[in-house]
C-alpha cells in the first residue's frame, strides 16, 4: 500500500483540554475515509498533563505549543505509511491560532484549514470582555511579542 495523506487537529484552548475524548464530525469523516490524523493535545499546556506541564507552557502560546505540533507532525511522518508531502493542519479556535501560526512559519503543511483562529492577538484583547484573562495567558502584546 502506498504512503498516505495525514493531518493535524489541535484544538481546544489547551489550559482546557482534559485527558478526556471529545467527539469531532470531521475526525468521523477522516475515520470514514480511512485517513490517518494526529490529535495534538498540548502536553505543554494542557490540564490533563499535570500542573507542572501546564505551566511549561504558560505564557508562550505561540511558542511551545507551536513546537510541540511540529514535534508531533515529526514523529508522525517517521512512520512509512504516511507521505511528507501530503500533510494538513486543521485547526479550530485554538487550534486555529496555532494553523494561522504554522501558515506564517513552515512549509510542512500542504494545506491549512483554520475556523475560528487570531491572527492578530493585540488586536483580539482590545476587542474582548476576557481582556484580563487573555492578558494573563498570552502576556501583553504589545510589550511581549514573542509570546
Amino acid at each position: 500500500m502506498p504512503p498516505r495523506s495525514t493531518s493535524c487537529s489541535p484544538h481546544t484552548p489547551p489550559d482546557r483540554l482534559g485527558s478526556g475524548a471529545r467527539w469531532n464530525a470531521l475526525d468521523r469523516v477522516r475515520a470514514d475515509h480511512q485517513r490517518p490524523r494526529n490529535q495534538a493535545r498540548f502536553a505543554a499546556l494542557s490540564t490533563g498533563y499535570g500542573q507542572r506541564m501546564q505551566e511549561r507552557g504558560r505564557g508562550q502560546y505561540g511558542g511551545q505549543p507551536y513546537r510541540d505540533l511540529i514535534a508531533l507532525t515529526d514523529a508522525a511522518l517517521a512512520r512509512d505509511d504516511l507521505d511528507a508531502t501530503r500533510t494538513g493542519l486543521v485547526g479550530w479556535s485554538f487550534g486555529g491560532y496555532l494553523a494561522n501560526r504554522a501558515a506564517t512559519l513552515t512549509d510542512r503543511f500542504k494545506a491549512i484549514v483554520t475556523h475560528a483562529g487570531m491572527w492578530n492577538l493585540e488586536a483580539f484583547q482590545t476587542d474582548t470582555d476576557l481582556h484580563v484573562y487573555f492578558r494573563k495567558i498570552f502576556g501583553d502584546p504589545r510589550t511581549q511579542r514573542e509570546r
